[in-house]
């Protein structure tokens, strides 16, 4: 039943398609610390079916991402002295950086200045769909209420470390009950919330609400969120509304989770596991 929904919300593929057919994903991340995870979400975007994949980052994270996926655009942004993305740089470039159909900011990022006056700028400027994770979620743990600055609803990916910042409530609050702390937040602030955990809520700002409760530990490794927020983001960026992409991606993930621990032990599982998965479960759902 569940896979049935998402072959109803599936973009369509015209055999006649280009590659402005699929649209234009830009991912925004990374930092001198954290290399590895925005290559993660566009290795994912672009296993998901986006037609144009860019990536917005240092030269250092740039360098490391042209090594191993060449098929990624890149777009140079100068360092700040910690590490991380230039929040003057990419203000400065923010026309360029901003055009798509969608735009995936945080993961890898470092919890800064700079990160919050990226993401700061984003909400109140960028026309599509924004995807928030990870240090983009932290750079607004105080100050959530810049979510309704947004011009399209956002999607954001917290886990519940993260939503306890964003809530200040306990984790133990939230995992309490988490579909009623989703769609609360969701409301609040009009957008839509992927709850993450084993257990995992998917809830939008008019009142839709779904978990998926297939726990799965394979998918309890770092970069797991960010094929997630990779998978989501590209259907965004393909034109599903921002509820249809974040319920399809967390479903797609989950079961390339459980497709790949079938095969492999839990224990042994990478994220890049997971989206070589990813074909195989498209392939089905095409089916």
């Amino acid at each position: 039943m569940i896979k049935n929904l998402v072959k109803t919300l599936l973009p369509k593929r015209e055999k006649s398609a280009n590659k402005g057919t699929f649209g234009t994903l830009t991912v925004v991340g990374g930092s001198e610390k954290y290399r590895g995870a925005p290559i993660l979400a566009c290795e994912a975007a672009l296993r998901s079916g986006v037609g144009i994949c860019r990536l917005a980052s240092i030269e250092k994270v740039i360098q490391s991402a042209a090594s191993r996926r060449p098929e990624i655009v890149f777009q140079s942004i100068d360092e700040s002295i910690n590490g991380a993305i230039s929040a003057d740089s990419f203000i400065s470039q923010m026309k360029n950086i901003a055009k798509g159909s969608a735009v995936l900011v945080g993961i890898g990022m470092t919890d800064c200045f700079d990160t919050e006056a990226v993401v700061s700028a984003l909400l109140s400027n960028y026309e599509n769909t924004l995807i928030i994770d990870a240090d983009g979620l932290n750079s607004i743990k105080t100050c959530p209420e810049k979510l309704l600055n947004a011009k399209k609803t956002p999607i954001i990916t917290p886990h519940v470390g993260e939503m306890s910042r964003l809530t200040k409530l306990s984790i133990a609050e939230i995992k309490e009950n988490r579909e009623r702390v989703a769609l609360d937040f969701s409301k609040k602030y009009n957008c839509v919330t992927v709850l993450k955990d084993s257990i995992t809520v998917i809830a939008s700002p008019e009142g839709k609400c779904m978990t998926l409760d297939r726990e799965n530990s394979a998918l309890a490794k770092g970069g797991s969120g960010d094929v997630l927020s990779g998978i989501i983001a590209s259907l965004s960026a393909q034109g599903l509304a921002p509820y249809d992409a974040a319920l399809s991606g967390a479903i797609i993930h989950s079961e390339a989770g459980l497709m790949v621990s079938s095969v492999m032990a839990e224990e042994s599982v990478l994220p890049s596991d997971v989206i070589t998965c990813l074909s195989a479960v498209f392939k089905e759902l095409r089916s």
